[in-house]
């Protein structure tokens, strides 16, 4: 006989062996202890299926409201983001410890680059300008 190896198919092995054992009660009765077992064992699978089943449930309920919670979490954090800002104002430099950009002026962030001026119109790229005399 092959080997099982799901649940429901070990347990319904056991069940056969055991009706089996009851079947034939008066050849079996040496091996009452070791049918005693199985039996018991067989309670205990049972027990511990149902209770692996229930621990499955409670983890999916329990991911579902980590879900929410951090869902709701993150939606006071804008809001008190956005009061920072309200009470600070948008330009407020401490707006960064509440990690909300605040607004800057732009005339740091350019540098100015030296203009050169575009050559003469009439005179060759290369071509040295004449000397005013």
């Amino acid at each position: 006989m092959g080997s099982t190896n799901s649940f429901a198919d070990v347990v319904l092995d056991w069940e056969d062996v055991l009706v089996a054992c009851r079947n034939n009660a008066e050849v079996m009765r040496s091996a009452e202890p070791l049918r005693l077992e199985l039996e018991r064992i067989l309670g205990t699978a049972r027990d511990a299926k149902g209770r692996k089943e229930a621990a499955i449930a409670l983890k999916q309920q329990l991911t579902q409201e980590l879900k929410q919670v951090l869902k709701d979490g993150r939606e006071v954090a804008r809001r008190l983001r956005g009061a920072a800002k309200a009470q600070l104002g948008t330009k407020n430099e401490a707006l960064v410890e509440f990690k909300a950009r605040p607004i800057r002026d732009r005339k740091g962030r350019r540098k100015l680059t030296p203009v050169t001026p575009a050559p003469a119109a009439g005179t060759p790229a290369g071509a040295a300008e004449p000397k005013a005399e």
